[in-house]
């Protein structure tokens, strides 16, 4: 039961914390246009008023301990942020490991299962593999039951790291 409630607190905080961010940039694109832009501003209310909405149907998911609903929106909001430009990505990468203790890369499906690739292979082949498993690695929660993973990616690391080396000795 306990662990269910820690599971349920997470998924709020997360959705929050993403649904608050978008909302902070829907508001500052308002800032941007002036108040005679009426077609802008009408619209930029109705995408407030929507997140709004969307942040009291995760609240209630979380008070009726819907845990279903409240994975859903999970899915839903990491899909919404995925294509944030960098500086924005990193910026709520940021808010999420504070509120949260992980960020966005954890859970980009894209980069999961590159690293996936990686670990079958069994060797990381190139710099770009090698960023994007120290990526990977970075984002994991050594608290979590992830330590067979962080040890497995940083001997992976470890190991083109020293082919890089014996390469460049040559």
């Amino acid at each position: 039961m306990i662990m269910r409630n820690v599971r349920n607190d997470f998924y709020r905080k997360w959705c929050l914390t993403v649904l608050n961010f978008e909302f902070d940039i829907i508001k500052r694109q308002r800032s941007l246009y002036p108040p005679s832009t009426m077609d802008v501003s009408e619209r930029l209310s109705l995408l407030e008023g929507e997140f709004c909405r969307l942040k009291d149907e995760v609240e209630k998911a979380y008070k009726d301990k819907n845990i279903h609903k409240l994975k859903l929106f999970f899915l839903s909001v990491n899909e919404m942020v995925m294509d944030l430009d960098d500086v924005l990505k990193r910026e709520l990468n940021e808010k999420l490991q504070q509120c949260c203790g992980r960020d966005l890369n954890v859970y980009d499906r894209k980069l999961h299962n590159k690293v996936e690739n990686i670990i079958n292979r069994g060797k990381i082949r190139s710099d770009n593999e090698y960023r994007q498993v120290k990526l990977y690695l970075d984002c994991l929660n050594p608290e979590d039951k992830n330590i067979q993973l962080i040890d497995l990616l940083d001997t992976l690391m470890s190991e083109y790291e020293m082919l890089k080396r014996n390469i460049g000795v040559r």
